[in-house]
């Protein structure tokens, strides 16, 4: 092995959706093999996947790199958050963390499930391996052929293609340890890997259920057995966001400009109310913990009963005001965030209609209960603690008990450039 080889260091970055801060009892045995522990905030907001995802690759808030969600500014650019971050990378105007690896002499595996917690890592030609869902099916991509080949030859004799992508986690993992055995070992490598796992059980289930209890404890020993079988990396283990209890919804209808008030009783959701908002408003997004707002002409805004109305749920902000002194929504002021955003109480989400299940779409418009189960029990995407809150582990130690989730961006490059 020569020298350049051996002055470089194999770096580890583990991201695990929705892992909340008080969930780091139940990584007892990674825990123990990554004894150094901060906490680790989003700081921005919205607490969602793809912008903070973002945020830990690329080492900028919201207001610069855009990636607020799939569903940017313009109805015409519906899906299109992606495409726009992706071209952001392509023109050089942002560099993820993976082409800082690549640049500097490292192979680069990027793994995970959905699309864009790979893609922020890495466009596909800076990588030697990636893996993730695209169209519910998972495909395997990247430059060096041969670990494609047996990548997917192995993805393929698992079945893995056929796993939801909610339960891809463990095999995630295991493909992980599969590249990590064939990988040219002349060079130092960079792995990221995204589990999504807990995100779907909180969701789901709600942030504290058996459910996500069990996956935690079932997580904790696939990673530490990847961790003991390959114990050179210099290892980061993080989570993006957390989530929240909610039982109060402000529910997306097949009209662009009506929404229904439910809130959790008996268990199930009982109409409460509606929300009509005028023409005025040209595009709504509703994303969880925020609602974001554009309008068909400058300078417009909701009326004073609709703002007092929508206050109920949440706190409306117009990002069009440059008095905003709230740290974490002033680093994610952009065209993508809106003109006016919504940051749901703690008990609150603005729930898209998509997030429930179909066959129950004909209760949403006419106003019906909707049964326990239909709908989701947990949300993020807020700035309250239970979203922003996460715990950072590693194996090195760690100068400071708490982070801002760009500063792991600075950490993980510093041993790049080791």
């Amino acid at each position: 092995m020569d020298q350049g080889r051996q002055s470089k260091p194999d770096i580890l970055l583990i991201i695990i959706d929705q892992l909340r801060l008080d969930y780091l009892p139940f990584l007892e045995k990674t825990g123990r093999l990554l004894p150094y522990h901060a906490i680790c905030s989003t700081g921005s907001i919205p607490s969602s996947t793809e912008a903070m995802h973002t945020n830990i690759s690329t080492g900028l808030w919201p207001k610069n790199h855009g990636f607020i969600s799939k569903n940017p500014k313009g109805r015409e650019n519906k899906g299109q958050g992606l495409d726009q971050l992706i071209e952001k990378f392509k023109q050089g105007a942002i560099t993820p963390i993976g082409h800082i690896a690549s640049a500097n002499g490292y192979q680069v595996i990027n793994l995970g499930a959905k699309e864009e917690t790979v893609l922020t890592m890495s466009l596909q030609k800076h990588a030697d391996l990636q893996v993730a869902s695209q169209s519910g099916k998972l495909l395997v991509r990247g430059k060096q052929d041969l670990l494609v080949d047996a990548i997917s030859a192995k993805l393929k004799d698992k079945k893995y293609d056929i796993y939801p992508i909610f339960d891809l986690g463990m095999p995630i993992i295991d493909l992980a340890s599969a590249a990590l055995r064939m990988r040219d070992a002349h060079f130092p490598l960079f792995l990221s890997l995204a589990l999504p796992d807990i995100d779907y059980y909180g969701h789901k289930f709600g942030p504290h259920s058996p459910n996500v209890i069990g996956r935690l404890k079932t997580l904790d020993e696939h990673i530490a057995n990847m961790l003991e079988e390959h114990h050179s990396f210099m290892c980061y283990l993080v989570g993006d966001h957390g989530c929240r209890r909610t039982v109060k919804y402000v529910m997306e209808t097949e009209h662009p400009h009506l929404a229904h008030i439910y809130h959790e009783e008996n268990d199930e959701l009982s109409y409460e109310g509606k929300i009509l908002f005028d023409n005025s408003v040209e595009q709504i997004e509703y994303d969880g913990g925020i609602l974001r707002l554009w309008f068909s002409q400058r300078g417009a805004t909701l009326d004073e009963e609709t703002i007092k109305l929508i206050s109920t749920y949440g706190k409306p902000i117009d990002a069009r005001l440059p008095s905003e002194s709230d740290e974490r929504v002033s680093r994610s002021i952009h065209e993508n965030l809106g003109e006016l955003v919504v940051i749901a109480n703690n008990d609150a989400t603005f729930c898209k209609r998509s997030w429930i299940d179909k066959e129950y779409h004909p209760l949403i418009e006419a106003a019906q209960p909707l049964p326990k189960g239909s709908y989701p029990l947990g949300e993020h995407g807020t700035y309250h603690c239970e979203d922003t809150a996460i715990p950072l582990l590693s194996n090195q130690k760690l100068e400071k008990d708490a982070y801002l989730n760009i500063e792991l961006n600075e950490l993980v490059k510093n041993d790049l450039y080791t």
